[in-house]
This record gives C-alpha cells, structure tokens and sequence, in this order.
C-alpha cells in the first residue's frame, strides 16, 4: 500500500503573534499564503473584540475567500500568542491545523478558562505541539500543561505531538516556514487518518472504499483502530484473552509458561492468610489497568508487600478487593479472584517488572516496562529492543503511573523472542503482550488485543512521527509478505 500524501491543496497560514513580543519576530512571515495576526494588547486573549478583529482580517485578506473555501487553514503561534490562536481555531469551525509551540516548563501555562473557553467553541481543528529537542524529558515533552489541557477537552483525541527536526535553526525554529511546513504535512496526514477512522465507524459495517482504508492505516492509531473494529465485527475478543484463568490454560495449551495458580475464589470475603503464608499474589480473574492487583504475604497475623515495613489487615485486603471487583461489570465481578504463585527473580524475590510488547503486523513497535513500587506504579517505554530514544516519542499522562527509567534486563532477547511466539499464536492483527522474567526465563502474563494507549481520550500520546513510521514500516513487513 502506497503512503498517503497531503497533497498540494492550497495553504493560508496564519501566525498569531504575541501581541507584546518585538516587531521583528514577524520578518520571516510575508508574502502570499501567509497572514500574520497582531492582537491590541489590551485585548483579553478570550474576548470578543480579538475574535471580532482576527475574523475581519481573515474576511479582507486577498484571495481569502478562496484559501477557506477549498484549501487548508493552519494556525501557528507561540509563547504569549498562544492563548489567542486556541480562543480563536477553538471557537470557529475552519480551522484544519492548529500548530503551538511552548516555551519552557513553567512559562506557557494555560489560563485558568482555558478548558472551558475550548468546551464551549465549535472549532475542532487538528492541534499539534511542537517542542525543540532540549524539552524531552523521562515522560514525553517537559512543559505539557497546554498538552495536558487539551487531553482533557473535546479534542483529547486530535490533539498531538512533534518534535522539531534536529537541524532546525537555533534561532527561532518557530517561526521559519520550512519547519512549519514539515510539522503542517505530518499534521495533515494523521487529519486523513482520523477522518478516515471516522468514516469507518459511520459506515457500520458497509463497504468502505479502498482509499479509505489506506488513509485509516497511515498512522499506528490508525491500524489500532482497525485491528479492534475488525476483531468486533467477528465477535468480539475470545473468553481467553478477557479471563485470566482462561489465558492461563490457552498458555500452557500452546507451551508457554505460566505462574502456578493456586486458589480461586467468589467472594473477597474467603480470602484467608493462609493464601499468603509464602509472598502470592491476588487479582480478579476479569479487571485491567493493575486493578486489585496485590503482592503480599504473612507477617504475623497480618499482611505486607514484600519490600515494604506498612502491614495490612486480612480485613482490610477483602475490603479493598470487594471495592474493586464493585467497580467491574456485573458478569466480571461474578469470576471473583485469583490467587498464584508470584514469578521469582534470580535472588528469590517476587518479580517487580512488567514487560508489555506492543505488535502491529508481524513486528514488535514499542516496549514499555512497569514497576510496582510502595510509592506507586512506574513505567519506561522503549523501542521494542529496550532502548530508550531521545527525545522520548511518548507522552505520559496517566492518573496511576509514574515515569522513571529502569535497565533493561539481559535476558530482554529472550522475552522479546516468547512474546513474538505468542503474539503470532494469537492470529491477531494488533496486540499487546504482557511478559514477566523469572529466575528460569519469560513467564506469559497476559495478551491485551485492545489496549487504550495512544488514542483514547487523555491516554498516552505517542510522537506524530513515531505513529508515522511505525505504521510505514507495518506496511513494509506486510508488502514483502505478500510479494513472498
């Protein structure tokens, strides 16, 4: 499948500038296709008269007309004009791309409004943050409170990352049409992709046209979607991938290790200190997102995760777990709990780390490690080989996890090698699996055909280039399949 281009329709490029800022910062932006609007400083960047000045001046600009009626609008601002290029694309429909550039953590903060003003507006154009390289910290760009906000709002899902290109000039990269134009193309394509995607979803299972589907497929949330609504439209997710119990047996069906499983139970209130008498671990046998998940064991007549001084009561523990299995479905609730044997490391200890292998086509594309800390849940994404690329293509804006860096482990072939075996015994087209590393070597966690990273509402966000080439190179893999 050929790669989906933007096209050459015409482009009016409006630069907001901040209106306190040096006139000179406007000498790169003249000429035709580009309008440069100067706010009156005594504007409020949410009022009327800003809105009813930037609509006159776009209304009188040459050719105006035409540039809104059958090209691409894209909006651009930075620092102190940021504020007025969001009122602005948020409150009016036309807007295609709306492209911000923040400065330093700290400085671009969002107004206090700011949410409200962009819920109330019918402007939904396809926002993406521009940061320079220096901005990438351990969890995604370093100043996301615009980022944040927009994950928060409406447009959770068309608001997007990029980083600068590393030879950008050093003075004012912003500000350079060149750069613009690079971030406006990948913008565009992951427009196509999300309007594709739409389509799909209002087809309700009719036939789509061809082109279509390429387009829904240009962008890694692209083939996410697709892989979710095709598993739909055949039924659903089988009973072993949502059961626990059920993984464990199509596991060892097929060979691969599991933990020991040592009791199930229907109601929190069977659980005895005697499932902990060695560290074991409780989950329900239907939950997600590490809910109810527990590593304890005995001390004395009470109970503690292994590494940890704070003890737990036996009542306290039924209590939590009846709380969580009250938050799932009435049918996942009725499978009640699992308790096992926890994977042990090399000294002996419970296995702390996670490693989840996400898979697209016939390929690994990204990696993340997860620790289970008594401060809480830390993850580290990495390329599938387990090595952290800067800047970070991810953004982490979870309401449970932290962001910290952790080694990768020497053993890190191997579990990549049993998570590839086990994706392809799925026959999934998109997955994620989740792996532990014990004392022996890989032990299967679990398989995820529909992880919400990536695309749905105030999730993770991975960097618009990083969705590009992944989904370039599924399609690469999945061509020279078929060409053998």
């Amino acid at each position: 499948m050929p790669p989906f281009s933007p096209g050459n329709a015409p482009r009016l490029t409006i630069r907001i500038r901040d209106p306190r800022a040096s006139a000179s910062q406007g000498s790169h932006w003249t000429g035709p296709g580009f309008l440069e609007l100067i706010p009156d400083p005594t504007w409020a960047w949410d009022g009327d008269p800003w809105l009813r000045e930037a609509d006159r001046q776009l209304e009188t600009l040459h050719d105006g007309a035409e540039a809104t009626a059958s090209g691409v609008i894209v909006v651009i601002a930075e620092a102190g004009a940021i504020p007025y290029a969001v009122s602005w694309s948020t409150s009016r429909g036309g807007v295609d791309v709306l492209l911000l550039f923040p400065r330093s953590v700290g400085k671009d903060i969002p107004p206090e409004n700011a949410l409200a003003v962009m819920e109330s507006g019918s402007g939904a154009p396809l926002t993406l943050l521009g940061y320079s390289r220096n901005q990438s910290g351990p969890n995604g760009p370093r100043n996301d409170s615009w980022l944040k906000l927009f994950g928060r709002s409406r447009l959770a899902r068309e608001s997007h990352f990029e980083y600068l290109p590393p030879n950008a000039p050093s003075a004012s990269p912003r500000s350079t049409p060149r750069v613009v134009e690079h971030l406006v193309d990948k913008a565009l394509i992951m427009r196509q992709s999300l309007s594709a995607l739409r389509a799909i979803k209002e087809a309700s299972g009719a036939q789509v046209p061809e082109e279509t589907l390429d387009r829904a497929q240009t962008t890694y949330q692209g083939l996410v979607v697709l892989a979710m609504h095709r598993m739909r439209k055949a039924g659903g997710s089988p009973d072993w991938v949502l059961d626990k119990l059920e993984s464990k047996e199509w596991a060892l069906s097929h060979g691969f290790p599991v933990a020991r499983l040592r009791d199930v139970i229907h109601d929190p209130g069977e659980l005895r200190l005697d499932h902990f008498t060695t560290a074991g671990v409780v989950k329900p046998v239907r939950g997600s997102s590490s809910m109810g998940v527990k590593i304890l064991h005995t001390r004395g007549a009470s109970l503690v995760s292994p590494g940890s001084s704070q003890c737990m009561e036996l009542k306290d523990l039924r209590e939590l777990e009846a709380d969580t299995l009250r938050h799932l479905s009435d049918d996942a609730a009725s499978r009640g709990l699992l308790i096992e044997d926890p994977v042990l490391d090399a000294e002996g200890h419970p296995a702390r780390v996670d490693y989840k292998f996400f898979f697209s086509g016939d390929a690994p594309v990204l990696a993340m490690m997860v620790e289970r800390r008594n401060g809480g849940i830390y993850c580290h994404w990495t390329n599938p080989h387990g090595v952290i690329t800067h800047p970070n293509p991810v953004w982490t804006n979870t309401h449970y996890r932290h962001v910290s860096e952790m080694s990768k482990p020497d053993a890190w072939p191997d579990l990549l090698d049993t998570a590839t075996e086990i994706y392809r015994a799925t026959g999934f087209d998109f997955t994620r699996i989740d792996m532990y590393l014990g004392a022996d070597g890989p032990i299967f966690g679990e398989v995820t055909p529909s992880p919400g990273n990536f695309f749905f509402g105030n999730g993770d966000k991975l960097a618009l280039s990083t969705s590009l080439e992944i989904a370039r190179k599924v399609h690469a893999t999945s061509s020279c399949e078929e060409t053998h």
